[in-house]
């Protein structure tokens, strides 16, 4: 019988395994600074052609001194190619939000390694209404192995108790009594029909309200037609949540 013997790699073996690593690695690099530039250009000249303002990177949201758990998430979080605007009564920022979270390996729980996650985010603001503080997402997102909702103590899922055949949505909030105390059955109806217009294509689409503002994020970096595509959606929940106040919810 005859053996085949193996010989541990040579000098000029590693060196030539080395050279192909840092290759790939220089490549990514390179690509990734020309993807960056050329994105801020794009985002920056439709903001120049259309009176939107547009920001590189920031540390803040339109000046408000507000929390949010969507934009809390894991370490380095920074706001990247901001457009910010105006719609009627209503301003608006748009933004890639980066930050790091760290992961278990599948293979070895207890090896850990770093991963940067890019989201989209549209950021609403209506001066003078104030909503209570709640989490929306669509019951196949709680499936990712992405943890997008917060994990805040005394936290409660909850159905809303929509009519016909929409009832996807999962609701989280700390004080659920005063999440049903204030989406009456107006405000239901009108939030009903506001998602039964979203197409399947956005039900990846995470919601968080507070006090006058609202912020709707999606695990991707989107084009400036998809951002204004988002932000049309956010408008429409926004403005769904507003319907006067007639009748509370019947438990």
């Amino acid at each position: 019988m005859n053996y085949t013997r193996h010989h541990p790699l040579t000098d000029e073996g590693i060196g030539y395994l080395v050279g192909i690593v840092f290759f790939i690695f220089m490549f990514f690099v390179v690509y990734n600074f020309f993807h960056s530039k050329k994105r801020k250009q794009l985002i920056d000249g439709y903001c120049r052609n259309f009176g939107l303002k547009y920001t590189e990177t920031s540390d803040t949201l339109l000046g408000c001194d507000e929390k949010f758990d969507m934009t809390s998430r894991g370490e380095g979080q920074c706001y990247d190619h901001i457009m910010s605007g105006t719609r009627g009564d209503y301003e608006f920022q748009i933004f890639d939000f980066c930050y790091t979270v760290e992961k278990r390996n599948p293979r070895n729980p207890l090896l850990t390694y770093n991963e940067v996650l890019t989201e989209t985010i549209c950021f609403i603001r209506k001066k003078g209404k104030s909503l209570p503080h709640l989490y929306m997402v669509e019951k196949g997102m709680l499936e990712s192995d992405v943890d997008f909702l917060p994990k805040v103590e005394g936290i409660k899922s909850f159905d809303f108790p929509f009519e016909d055949d929409f009832a996807t949505l999962n609701v989280r909030s700390i004080n659920e009594d005063e999440v049903k105390e204030y989406f009456n059955k107006q405000r239901l109806d009108s939030l009903c029909n506001c998602f039964k217009d979203v197409p399947a294509s956005d039900y990846d689409l995470i919601y968080e309200c507070k006090g006058d503002c609202l912020l709707v994020g999606k695990l991707a970096e989107l084009s400036v037609e998809e951002r204004l595509h988002m932000l049309e959606i956010s408008l429409k929940v926004f403005e769904a949540m507003w319907v006067k106040r007639m009748e509370k919810w019947k438990r």
